[in-house]
């Protein structure tokens, strides 16, 4: 019997329609995202046209960044107090759109095994509005900076999406991820070599985006603080004293104690595959302890 040979492009497309028709936290991000993008390049290429009729061709794209764009300078914030939120939604370039899109996508698709969708739009928001201030301390307390304060502003969303990636990577830094060309790789070495890409240009004194850089460290410490407390504070504060164990008696012999069987071994045996999950991934567990996992969690 003959067996036509697999489309990869059509699982592919299959892949790509069900991301966007899951209607998940991360797939109405990446929609938000690139539909932004969208409208004001399609608008600011009927405008410039329009406009090359009559005079010089006008460009929207920086008109619409000024004014959705978040200001280092806090003056000039104040009177857009909307971009602190817009400005994680805008890119300046197609490029730029899509090298944080395709980080988004693996990073949080990585964090949903892990976490709810709430999280994960939290971890977005407030990681890329810690990224905005950080650039805006920074630039208001440089004497350098400050001079060109009421002037610079920035776009993208790289602190957001930086935030949900630091988060993931301190949690599951063992995760294993397939590259294109290098084979199975573990989450905390791609994260570090993109770190390294980060710090080049600061490295080589190349300021003329201190302030994305700026960002980029904002948003990566709110996702370091994300998981120190994922791992840390839950366990000091959801801390219980341990109940006295109850002694029962069976009715067919009496004066014999009879205790229930204790939850303690259970909840122990949890906690030693839960930190096998978190150390080598799901994927290293064996089957009798997937069916223990799975039983418990039933019951």
């Amino acid at each position: 019997m003959y067996n036509s040979p697999i489309n990869p492009f059509y699982s592919w497309r299959s892949q790509f329609v069900q991301f966007f028709r899951s209607k998940s936290i991360l797939s109405i991000l990446v929609i938000v995202n690139v539909a932004v993008w969208l409208i004001l390049a399609i608008t600011s290429s009927i405008v410039y046209l329009y406009t090359l009729l009559f005079n010089d061709g006008i460009h929207l794209t920086p008109i619409v960044h000024q004014y959705l764009g978040f200001y280092a300078h806090y003056k000039t914030a104040l009177i857009h107090p909307w971009s602190i939120i817009t400005s994680l939604f805008v890119h300046n370039s197609f490029w730029h759109l899509l090298g944080n899109m395709l980080l988004l996508v693996i990073a949080g698709h990585i964090y949903l095994k892990y976490k709810s969708g709430k999280s994960l739009l939290a971890t977005y928001l407030i990681g890329g509005i810690c990224g905005n201030l950080l650039f805006q301390l920074l630039y208001n307390i440089s004497p350098v900076l400050r001079v060109v304060a009421p002037s610079v502003y920035i776009v993208g969303s790289s602190g957001a999406v930086l935030a949900i990636l630091i988060a993931i990577t301190l949690c599951q830094p063992n995760y294993p991820i397939n590259l294109l060309f290098f084979g199975q790789i573990r989450l905390k070495w791609v994260t570090l070599i993109l770190i390294g890409f980060l710090l080049i240009p600061l490295v080589n004194c190349d300021f003329r985006n201190i302030g994305g850089h700026f960002a980029h460290l904002g948003g990566a410490l709110y996702g370091a603080s994300v998981a120190l407390w994922s791992h840390w504070g839950q366990k000091i504060f959801t801390r219980h004293p341990q109940k006295k164990k109850k002694k029962f008696y069976t009715s067919y012999q009496a004066g014999t104690p009879y205790t229930t069987p204790s939850q303690d071994d259970n909840e122990k045996r949890v906690e030693e595959i839960l930190g096998k999950i978190s150390k080598d991934g799901y994927s290293a567990l064996s089957k009798e302890e997937k069916d223990f996992l799975f039983h418990y969690k039933k019951n």
